[in-house]
């Protein structure tokens, strides 16, 4: 029997404690219902319950993306009902008009409506809108970032149209004309189809060298004369496989260099510099950009030289004028469904006017122009039903997607509950036994506490 040390009470108060902070942590887990309340209640529990908080609540707002896209297209095929009904009204007017028992005043009247009619179709087309953004006229109110090619492939041949640039080429400048494709993305790929770019010679003889475009294929040819210093060498490079203004580039290089043009020069061509015509090269300067350059003489000394340099007739002239043309409106809107980047869909909504369904000059002042209105109408009717049938389509999907969506949040949820919210009842079970050890724990050191006092009887 000691008083220095109460080691009984020592233990009962170590024991005391570990059950203490067990009970403290069963109790945070029932009060906030969670399993996992920082990370060293489960590490790999948490980061896994953490990826998948960000999934379900990627797929709850991608759920509301989707029913934002439900609501566009049906905004969009109530404004096309009316103008359903607006044509049948048309066809009526127009068969009637055909009749030749109307005389020209009666005529007159019935156009009156139908150009009321033409107006109201114009009117719907132009301020039809979800969100104020117009759904049948410009979907971008702020722009498309490209209205021409030619604001996408940058040159400034394409306005000069010819070398009046300078390029240097081992300390000498050479009059030259820089393309640059590097805004060329996957949208506008298919407005290069038949385009083209072309320059002549730099001097002293007629020879052309044109690159041409085509979407409907992989491969790439030269179309006439194949032999350097003589003709035109047309490049057609099918650009079906090609997403990006790198691509293009790439492929236009890699088949120039792999196909060289009978007469050059062994080892004048390289991945980047290709010899085009006895005077002509065509230099890669970037991954998208490349330069045009023609070879006079020995070049000039000062860059000012090379800008100026007066080309003989027909010499050193750029056509870059086939990119002078619009590029096809976007009418695709990107609809975020899921909480990862790819996880979408486009919808398409068409334009709609007079105008696209044929209908802006529809007359129906004779009997003549009439009953050819009546074809008109038809096939106005016809095209308004194809987009309705879209649109249509197109929501159907979206329903789809939505309650896929809905389907795997839920089941998601599910599995993250699994790990991170508390089981309610164990964890009942767990407090309760903690409770009484808790209570006994406090029994026995006060137990062990009242052993010293035999001492007292001893030393009496």
């Amino acid at each position: 029997m000691v008083v220095q040390h109460n080691l009984a009470g020592m233990n009962s108060n170590r024991q005391l404690g570990i059950t203490t902070t067990v009970m403290a942590k069963s109790s945070e887990k029932l009060s906030s219902g969670y399993r996992i309340n920082r990370a060293a209640d489960d590490a790999a529990g948490l980061a896994i319950s953490e990826k998948m908080r960000r999934q379900i609540r990627g797929l709850s707002m991608g759920s509301e993306n989707v029913q934002d896209g439900i609501s566009l297209l049906q905004v969009a095929d109530g404004a096309l009902v009316e103008v359903h009904d607006m044509l049948q009204r048309l066809n009526e007017l127009a068969v009637k008009a055909s009749n030749e028992t109307l005389q020209s005043s009666d005529r007159s009247y019935i156009q009156k409506e139908v150009d009321q009619i033409k107006k109201e179709i114009d009117h719907i087309g132009a301020t039809a809108a979800f969100n104020e953004r117009l759904l049948f006229d410009d979907l971008y109110p702020n722009g498309l970032p490209f209205k021409k090619l030619s604001d996408v492939i940058k040159s400034s041949a394409a306005e000069t149209g010819s070398l009046k640039e300078a390029y240097n080429k081992n300390g000498r400048y050479y009059p030259a004309a820089t393309l640059d494709f590097s805004a060329v993305d996957s949208s506008v790929i298919s407005a290069l189809n038949g385009k083209e770019f072309s320059f002549t010679c730099a001097q002293a003889c007629d020879e052309v060298f044109k690159f041409s475009f085509d979407t409907s294929t992989t491969e790439c040819k030269i179309d006439g004369s194949t032999t350097r210093g003589s003709g035109t060498h047309n490049y057609i490079i099918g650009i079906k496989d090609c997403s990006s203004g790198v691509d293009i580039v790439n492929k236009m290089f890699n088949f120039a260099y792999n196909t060289p043009l009978t007469g050059t020069t062994e080892g004048i061509n390289t991945p980047n510099s290709i010899a085009v015509s006895h005077s002509n090269t065509i230099e890669r300067t970037g991954d998208a950009k490349f330069v045009l350059w023609g070879n006079v003489g020995s070049g000039y000394a000062t860059a000012d030289q090379a800008k100026n340099h007066n080309f003989s007739s027909g010499m050193g002239q750029v056509d870059c004028s086939s990119f002078d043309t619009s590029i096809n409106d976007v009418r695709d809107l990107w609809i975020q469904s899921g909480p990862e980047g790819d996880d979408g869909l486009f919808i398409t909504v068409n334009r709609v006017n007079s105008e696209i369904i044929g209908l802006k000059k529809l007359d129906v002042s004779s009997p003549v122009t009439a009953r050819l209105g009546i074809e008109k109408v038809k096939e106005a009717i016809g095209t308004i039903s194809e987009e309705r049938s879209s649109l249509g389509a197109q929501q159907n999907r979206l329903e789809h997607t939505y309650r896929n969506n809905m389907n795997t949040e839920e089941n998601t949820q599910a599995a993250e509950s699994l790990i991170r919210d508390t089981d309610m009842a164990e964890e009942m079970v767990r407090f309760s036994n903690n409770n009484i050890l808790a209570q006994a724990g406090q029994s026995m050191l006060a137990q062990a506490n009242q052993t010293n006092q035999g001492v007292m009887a001893l030393l009496q």
